[in-house]
C-alpha cells in the first residue's frame, strides 16, 4: 500500500477554481488545480502519494475532464484532449531543447535575431499540427471550434488561453528566454 499525505493548499490571490497552483511538498514543488467552489484565500487539501510525489488530484482532474468530455461539448472535449495528449508538456519540451538559441538575447524587449524565425515557424507548425489533430479527433471544423471557443468560460477558457498563447511569437520568445536563463542558472 502506498503512503499518502494530505497537504493543505491555500489559494493565492487572483487564482480561481479551475486554475493551477504550485505548492511545496517536502523538497518538491507540485501543482494542483483549484477545485470548483474554492476561491482566493480558501484552503483545499491535496492527497500526495509519497513514493512518487505525484498528487492524486491530477488523476482526479483527468477523471473530471474526461467525464465532462462525454457531454459532447467541443470545449469540454478540447480540455480532455489537451490533458490526455500532454500538450503543454510537448511545448515545454520543444522550448527546453531549443532555448540555447536565445541564450544571449534580451528577450522580447531586446534585439531580435533573424535566426529565430525558422525556429518559430517550426514551433508554429507543431501548434497547427496539434490543432488539426484535435479537430480531426473531435470531428469538427475549424469554424465550429472557433464558435465554441468564443463561448468558452471557466476552466475551458483557461485551457484555451494556455493553448492559444503558445502560438504567439512574443510568448514563444518569452518562453525560450526564461528557459535559457533557467538553463544558465543551472549550469546546463
Amino acid at each position: 500500500m502506498q503512503m499518502t499525505s494530505l497537504v493543505d493548499v491555500t489559494v493565492p490571490a487572483r487564482v480561481a477554481a479551475g486554475q493551477e497552483v504550485e505548492f511545496a511538498f517536502g523538497t518538491s514543488t507540485l501543482r494542483a488545480v483549484v477545485p470548483d467552489g474554492v476561491s482566493e484565500g480558501m484552503v483545499f487539501q491535496v492527497e500526495v502519494a509519497e513514493a512518487s510525489g505525484e498528487p492524486e488530484v491530477v488523476e482526479r482532474l483527468l477523471s473530471y475532464v474526461d467525464s465532462r468530455a462525454s457531454s459532447g461539448d467541443i470545449m469540454d472535449r478540447f480540455v480532455a484532449w489537451f490533458e490526455r495528449e500532454r500538450i503543454e508538456e510537448a511545448f515545454e519540451a520543444f522550448v527546453a531543447t531549443h532555448a540555447h538559441v536565445l541564450s544571449s538575447s534580451g528577450g522580447v524587449e531586446g534585439e531580435q535575431d533573424h535566426a529565430w524565425w525558422p525556429l518559430y515557424q517550426e514551433y508554429s507548425a507543431i501548434f497547427e499540427g496539434f490543432l488539426e489533430k484535435f479537430l480531426c479527433e473531435a470531428g469538427c471544423t475549424a469554424d465550429e471550434f472557433g464558435a465554441a471557443a468564443q463561448g468558452a468560460s471557466g476552466m475551458n477558457e483557461i485551457y484555451l488561453q494556455i493553448f492559444l498563447a503558445q502560438s504567439e511569437y512574443t510568448m514563444f520568445v518569452e518562453l525560450l528566454t526564461m528557459e535559457a536563463q533557467k538553463q544558465r542558472d543551472a549550469g546546463t
